[in-house]
């Protein structure tokens, strides 16, 4: 008797742990990701893949997945591809992990990356309705809808393992400058937020956003922007329907505003020291005139001072 209730029991637990084992195979099948490929690399590039330590250099046409990190050395340059999305181009001296690729049965996505530290230059298609892109910082994290960026961090880490390092986020200064559509640049915690408008940056020193600044574009950013337009097929299949948003930013136009604004600035800047050299000449002047007057009233001759 006593063995049969044994049997029992054992086909029961066997029956539980296989329904259990399809239901998770089910939710693996049913799980779907956006196809991420590395479509141009240049230089020294790697991918470090999850639980694995070793880096693995990185080739034309690999496959990226979710948690893969991207790591450039100084002579490295990396535009990744992402099925449906647009294009990320990353920098020399970078590390970058893809968070999240994920695409949801409604045909919405939900685009992650976090950016430890370096430059990614982004160009994104409109995101459809219920789909997110965020690009996660130490101190910051910037959500979009569809546009055209880039995102700057810079800290002490470029030569550091990318999961073990815990950064000081007091030495981090995040930079998010914005070529055409609107970026919510806010804290993690979501207590403070700021939009950057196109052509605007945002710089945030730390993690202290009542500190953070709104300033003119860099040209260098536009440079980085105008370099990523150039070595895109914006022809290619994956590249349609983002090549109009990419195409719709005007370099040289905001570069001829830039230039501008740097000329305005020399003269401003040659106008104060004119204005200083002059106020020390007539300080000069006028000192020398009263030592003049002085030494006729001989309120000097005592001290032997010559002048």
């Amino acid at each position: 008797m006593k063995l049969k209730v044994f049997f029992y029991w054992l086909v029961v637990i066997l029956m539980v742990f296989s329904c259990a084992k399809q239901q998770e195979q089910q939710t693996k099948d049913s799980v779907k990701f956006l196809k991420a490929t590395a479509t141009m690399v240049i230089g020294d590039a790697y991918v470090l893949k999850a639980k694995d330590p070793k880096q693995h250099l990185l080739k034309n046409g690999d496959l990226l997945f979710p948690e893969d990190v991207v790591i450039t050395k100084e002579s490295g340059k990396v535009n990744i591809t992402v099925e449906n999305s647009g294009i990320l181009r990353i920098l020399p001296n970078s590390q970058v992990v893809l968070s999240s690729l994920l695409l949801k049965d409604n045909g919405a996505a939900e685009q992650k990356i976090a950016v430890r530290t370096g430059k990614v230059v982004l160009g994104l298609k409109k995101l459809q309705r219920d789909s997110s892109f965020n690009v996660e910082t130490p101190t910051a994290v910037a959500g979009v809808r569809g546009t055209s960026f880039a995102v700057d961090v810079k800290s002490d880490v470029q030569n550091a393992f990318p999961f073990f390092v815990k950064i000081d986020n007091k030495n981090v200064k995040t930079r998010v400058a914005v070529f055409s559509g609107t970026v919510e640049m806010y804290s993690e915690q979501k207590e403070k937020s700021v939009m950057v408008e196109p052509m605007k940056m945002a710089i945030l020193d730390g993690d202290d956003f009542n500190n953070i600044k709104v300033v003119p574009i860099d040209r260098v950013y536009l440079s980085d922007f105008d370099e990523l337009r150039k070595n895109v097929d914006l022809n290619s299949p994956d590249m349609k329907e983002i090549s109009e948003e990419i195409q719709g930013v005007d370099v040289n136009v905001s570069a001829k505003i830039q230039t501008k604004l740097q000329v305005k600035t020399k003269v401003n800047k040659a106008s104060s020291s004119q204005i200083e050299v002059k106020d020390n000449v007539e300080s000069t002047e006028k000192v020398d005139k009263v030592k003049t007057e002085q030494k006729r009233e001989g309120k000097y001759l005592d001290s032997g001072e010559n002048f």
